[in-house]
């Protein structure tokens, strides 16, 4: 098939000529689709939830400390939270009974080995869009830009800010009236080369660990540092998706 597919471009851009950053969607690009998502309670120190992939699966997941008196919904990145091909399993240490997760599990495979994932149709209407080169007609699941069957996750919007100074904490303001799913970076330039790396950001400040962190709550996303003050410069950028984590 020939080079046929559908883009939108953001407003104001011209469809023809935008860069991929500028679409709102192409179907020239697969999408994060939602196999799986929900709220769980801590009950010790790790948490546990069951699926039926078959495959280990890309995964997103946040905590609400309450046992520590911390309010808003914090990434969960850590060495001790992993997926495998029936289940998620989380924790990092901190993690504690009657914490709040939060969580999505993706069709999207972490494994390169899986080509393929299809999941059991529930009514035959709806849309769907192939990706670049597919025929919209006999294409599998796996080579879908969107198919109205998934939910997926969308970005509504990317907010920026400075980092914190010491010890303290910055409110984004969103005003959504929910908490929302996210993704952050901090931006930080050393001898002249930008460098993005992924929050929770840990980093060693000589005679302490720095860390920056972001809280997702109704209104706000606080940008919360440690305890050193090299960070207030830097650049907090947070893709924030459409979806609650409540």
């Amino acid at each position: 098939m020939g080079d046929y597919g559908m883009r939108v471009s953001k407003p104001g851009i011209d469809v023809n000529t935008a860069d991929p950053k500028d679409l709102s969607y192409s179907s020239g690009f697969n999408s994060l689709k939602i196999a799986q998502s929900g709220n769980k309670t801590s009950e010790g120190v790790t948490v546990t939830i069951d699926h039926s992939l078959g495959y280990t699966p890309v995964y997103l997941a946040y905590v609400e400390y309450v046992s520590l008196g911390l309010e808003g919904y914090r990434m969960l990145s850590d060495i001790n939270s992993y997926a495998t091909d029936t289940q998620l399993i989380l924790g990092n240490g901190l993690l504690d009974v009657g914490d709040k997760v939060s969580y999505f599990i993706f069709y999207d495979p972490a494994d390169t080995g899986v080509t393929d994932y299809t999941r059991t149709k529930t009514n035959q209407w709806g849309m769907k869009i192939s990706q670049t080169g597919e025929d919209v007609h006999t294409v599998t699941d796996t080579d879908t830009s969107f198919l109205s069957e998934y939910n997926t996750l969308q970005i509504r919007e990317i907010l920026t800010s400075a980092g914190a100074t010491a010890g303290n904490s910055v409110a984004v303001t969103h005003n959504y009236g929910y908490p929302p799913a996210f993704m952050a970076q901090v931006k930080r330039t050393t001898g002249g080369v930008d460098y993005y790396e992924p929050l929770p950001y840990i980093v060693d400040a000589g005679a302490a660990y720095d860390t920056i962190v972001c809280a997702s709550k109704d209104n706000t996303i606080d940008i919360i540092s440690g305890d050193e003050d090299h960070d207030s410069d830097a650049e907090i950028r947070i893709v924030v998706f459409t979806e609650s984590l409540e």
